[in-house]
């Protein structure tokens, strides 16, 4: 019990601070929704796309490299420091390299990867360059403050980037009104500002150090996850990219805000393996089989499992509600047509972060980008095959196959593996809550489509009912002893 009190605690931490940049789009949403049109939401879409983009190169691994060698490093400060201080200057320089190649065949590579004839790498693509810079500065001073363990630090910056992003969107839509442009700029000046404040004391009192030695280990190891990371970045924005070629940027925006609002999920789930994930490792770890605390790691993998059902089936519940109390432009509420599908895909993406464990665990990561190419084929072949029939409903069903695929992946080369040991998924209970709950899901969107809008509420509520009678059958027990151990304390 003192252990799942722990995760709860942690799952909480994590969620308040993960939580932080998602809040920042959830916070802007009404005035988004009030200020920029639905196409306007399309360009932030490709603006995304396009600074994912650059960011693999611009990162080549080095977020990756530096957590790995933290730990090698970490009680000798000075080589910390240095090691950190030649990543921070590796990747300006490759920054500044990007933007001179982008200056000159920038506009050439955006017409080749978009259809619109909007976004041109001039006017969007400048600010979309700049935001993406302090972007990824960011994730490499969050990682640092993660392995310190330094919470204050990691929520400090979490606050920061909060307040750089609402008063940059504040002042670039709202105030100046400048639309998606000014929602782009806005942020990428606001970011370069705190990250430029962060670089100030970062280097206040330690020198500005750039070491070659220090340089190569950090290439080696980051330098093979570029293709990973590569396929990682198709298989994320497939649905995005192909939404932008065979969609109109109206279509776009909304499907972009659909994927926000359902992104939600994602903060918790992570959340929550976040708290989970190192306690498993650390007792499989415990011996050199790894098969050791066979039940407390399969007591923690079915409380994630729980969790994760939980908040997909809450927030089915809510987002329709939630969505019309804040979204004032009645072309944004098209979403609550299909946005419940984008959010069941987290609860397939579960598979994935469960199944991958022992992949993780065992070193087999080398396995990780032929399970993405997988995934990204077969997304490629869905979405070809859905959208002349279902439409925008065929990209939703399209990425949950895509889901689906790499989690099937991920499990069958741990069989084949033999990493995968099967008493850590005692999940039989779990994987029949799961497909009931996903059936109500599919039966609450049939139910949509016949009943009048006036039950939509209502209709929407099934899930989560269904959810809590399977829960109270198969795990009732359970819960009642968990209730008792924290009324007891």
């Amino acid at each position: 019990m003192s252990q799942i009190k722990s995760v709860i605690k942690s799952s909480a931490l994590y969620t308040i601070l993960g939580f932080m940049p998602a809040a920042a789009n959830f916070v802007m949403v009404p005035l988004l929704t009030e200020y920029l049109s639905t196409e306007e939401y399309g360009l932030l879409s490709v603006s995304s796309i396009f600074q994912s983009f650059i960011g693999v190169f611009m990162i080549l691994g080095m977020d990756a490299a530096l957590s790995r060698f933290y730990f090698r490093y970490y009680k000798k400060r000075k080589l910390l420091h240095a090691l950190y201080s030649t990543g921070i200057i590796f990747i300006l320089l490759l920054a500044v390299i990007i933007f001179l190649v982008l200056l000159l065949f920038g506009d050439f590579g955006l017409q080749l990867l978009f259809k619109n004839d909007r976004f041109h790498f001039f006017d969007y693509g400048l600010p979309s360059f700049f935001e993406a810079v302090p972007t990824v500065l960011y994730l490499i001073m969050l990682a640092y403050y993660r392995n310190e363990e330094n919470v204050k630090m990691y929520a400090l910056l979490s606050i920061m980037s909060l307040l750089a992003i609402v008063s940059g969107v504040l002042i670039g839509v709202v105030y100046l009104g400048m639309g998606a442009y000014g929602n782009i700029l806005g942020k990428a000046v606001g970011m370069c500002l705190m990250t430029c404040i962060y670089l100030f004391f970062f280097y206040w009192k330690k020198p500005i150090i750039f070491r070659f030695k220090s340089l190569k280990p950090l290439l080696n190891y980051g330098l093979p996850f570029v293709p990973y990371f590569l396929l990682l970045f198709a298989n994320s924005n497939l649905n995005k990219w192909i939404m932008e070629r065979e969609f109109s940027l109206d279509e776009l925006g909304q499907y972009n805000f659909a994927f926000q609002l359902a992104s939600l999920c994602s903060v918790f789930t992570y959340a929550v393996y976040n708290a989970i994930g190192p306690r498993v490792y650390k007792l499989m770890s415990e011996d050199e089989s790894g098969y050791k605390n066979e039940s407390a790691i399969a007591n923690l993998l079915k409380l994630f499992h729980i969790i994760v059902v939980f908040v997909v089936v809450s927030e089915i519940a809510l987002i329709a509600p939630v969505t019309e109390f804040i979204v004032t432009n009645p072309d944004y509420l098209n979403i609550l047509n299909f946005v419940n599908f984008l959010i069941v895909m987290w609860l397939v993406h579960m598979y994935y972060m469960l199944y991958s464990i022992p992949l993780m665990f065992f070193n087999k990561t080398k396995l990780l980008p032929v399970i993405t190419l997988i995934g990204f084929i077969i997304g490629i072949s869905a979405n070809f095959a859905l959208i002349p029939i279902w439409g925008i409903i065929g990209v939703c069903a399209s990425a949950i196959i895509i889901k689906f695929t790499i989690s099937i992946a991920s499990y069958w080369f741990g069989k084949q593996q033999k990493v995968f040991h099967a008493e850590y998924y005692q999940l039989g209970k779990n994987h029949v809550l799961a497909i009931i709950v996903f059936a109500s899901i599919l039966v609450s969107y049939w139910l949509g489509t016949q009943l009048d809008k006036r039950w939509f509420y209502l209709i929407n509520m099934l899930p989560i009912v269904v959810f809590g009678i399977v829960f109270l059958l198969f795990f009732g027990k359970d819960f009642k002893t968990v209730l008792n151990s924290f009324r007891r304390k």
